[in-house]
């Protein structure tokens, strides 16, 4: 009898892990939900982006020697509004800023080498941090700490905690122009990245953050990329350089799975 019902067990247990397996498989992503033009590439022209905490779709724009703007676009490409970014000499990159600095975004200043905090209607908040010459990208998130990362134009991406603690570092030989983080990727949950290339050949490339293991790398149209930054978990806008034109693509970067490799332990259990 005993026999009977372990393998009743096995056999449910195989079912149910089949069954999530099935459900939850890799599809055909990333994929692009939609996409709009920004700007040309002469001044004034997009160099970095940041969508989220209710500001909508965020073009940082290099108005000329000093100058930048915030200019902030609906999904479909519409400009809402513009407000001026004081205090710039070449900003870039844009992210989520540490803790410490609500209601603000972070942008790399590849003129002044620092990380800048500038509020949602483009003020400039301070200076979070000086920076090495070399970084141009910065990225924050994580599947349950939003890690710091900096990105170097040769390659390198630095992790950190919330508190700028360093943690690891790794090389990914691919010309750096911007880092997204987000809470996985295409399936697998964890600490993951996006990086943009600089300069063709231009695929955008998905790693492991903990340990930057190479995930995988997708097409995406222009010769560049020009600004990264994830709105939710499965979700990411990227500008990409075009020749003529800065175009801005929302991308979806695969489902995440609502039951965590974990949950298959308490799927076990049951049937001990």
């Amino acid at each position: 009898m005993n026999r009977i019902i372990t393998r009743r067990a096995s056999v449910a247990l195989t079912a149910a892990v089949a069954l999530i397996a099935t459900q939850y498989a890799v599809a055909d992503y990333p994929s692009i939900v939609s996409s709009f033009r920004m700007s040309g590439t002469t001044e004034p022209r997009a160099r970095g982006i940041y969508a989220g905490g209710g500001l909508g779709v965020g073009g940082i724009f290099y108005e000329g020697p000093g100058r930048h703007s915030l200019r902030v676009f609906a999904s479909g490409g519409s400009l809402v509004a513009t407000y001026p970014m004081p205090g710039g000499v070449m900003l870039g990159d844009a992210d989520r800023a540490p803790e410490g600095y609500a209601g603000c975004f972070a942008v790399v200043d590849e003129g002044s080498h620092d990380l800048k905090a500038y509020t949602m209607t483009g003020s400039l908040y301070g200076v979070i941090r000086t920076l090495s010459s070399d970084v141009v990208a910065y990225a924050c998130g994580g599947h349950v700490v939003d890690y710091l990362y900096l990105g170097t134009t040769d390659g390198k991406v630095f992790r950190y905690t919330p508190a700028w603690s360093f943690l690891n570092s790794f090389w990914t030989g691919v010309p750096t122009a911007d880092l997204a983080a987000g809470k996985g990727y295409d399936g697998r949950w964890g600490n993951g990245g996006v990086l943009g290339p600089a300069r063709a050949p231009a695929d955008l490339a998905a790693y492991q953050g903990d340990a930057g293991r190479f995930y995988a790398s997708f097409a995406l149209s222009g010769s560049a990329s020009r600004g990264a930054v994830y709105c939710a978990p499965s979700m990411m806008w990227c500008l990409r350089d075009l020749g003529t034109e800065i175009w801005a693509y929302e991308i979806y970067t695969g489902p995440l799975m609502p039951v965590e490799p974990a949950s298959l332990g308490r799927i076990k259990a049951l049937y001990k």
